[in-house]
């Protein structure tokens, strides 16, 4: 039998501290998204891949008016050439910047309609 795989990210973030600890499980890498966008590299395989995984757990300073952005690959598109960053660079945060992301993306990828389900989860400091 095949197993399941699952990806995951998860992110604890700290408000008093103003910082973020997260860890990924096969997931696409959480950007920040400030004056620019910086993918947050840190990976490890999906849940499921193997029984004994330490799973590598990265920490960041948050600034004022900092987004944490995670998103599934269904965004982009596991068989496309198009990254995040092409995504981000078109269209900057504020109001309905969810819809705005979806729509960007099936731009780009030429398609009427998204074939895989999309996430996007975002988390602003104030």
């Amino acid at each position: 039998t095949n197993p399941v795989l699952i990806s995951f990210c998860a992110a604890l973030i700290d408000l008093p501290g103003r910082s973020v600890l997260y860890a990924n499980a096969g997931a696409c890498h959480p950007v920040l998204v400030n004056h620019a966008s910086q993918e947050l590299p840190v990976s490890g395989p999906s849940l499921g891949e193997s029984h004994s995984v330490i799973y590598i757990e990265k920490h960041i300073r948050l600034g004022a008016g900092d987004i944490l952005l995670c998103y599934t690959d269904g965004l982009i598109g596991t068989a496309s050439s198009i990254q995040i960053q092409d995504i981000l660079s078109r269209e900057e945060a504020g109001s309905d910047w969810h819809k705005r992301l979806l729509q960007t993306a099936l731009s780009l990828r030429q398609e009427a309609d998204f074939s895989d389900g999309v996430t996007i989860v975002t988390a602003k400091v104030l």
